[in-house]
């Protein structure tokens, strides 16, 4: 949880032109501040996924940092189709958490927002 925290402030920059509260470069933010820092937090989470033999994080189930994980990079994956290059774990284990039951359901039929 601690990566994702420093891995957030890192993107900040990119962040706050994102959803509209700066103006800024997003082509220039992406290529300097996010893919950096992408490629430092996928390196942290890919050790842990080899590290684990479930696919997920810690332990055998779902936890709080799989949703967290799997959600932002799945987003994310959205307004950047490259996102996952060079890290098949996580895009993987984005699959896999977001192929839960009851998560692909609230997933399908969830509100459509922003962010």
């Amino acid at each position: 949880m601690d990566q994702f925290k420093d891995f957030m402030n890192e993107i900040r920059p990119l962040l706050v032109v994102a959803m509209g509260f700066a103006e800024g470069d997003m082509d220039k933010l992406t290529k300097d501040v996010f893919l950096p820092a992408r490629d430092k937090f996928f390196g942290y989470m890919t050790n842990f996924l080899k590290k684990s033999n479930t696919g997920y994080l810690v332990g055998s189930s779902i936890t709080v940092a799989d949703l967290l994980l799997a959600e932002f990079s799945s987003e994310f994956s959205k307004k950047l189709p490259t996102l996952y290059d060079g890290f098949p774990e996580i895009k993987a284990h984005a699959e896999k958490v977001r192929s839960n039951p009851a998560l692909k359901k609230w997933i399908e039929t969830r509100p459509q927002t922003k962010f």
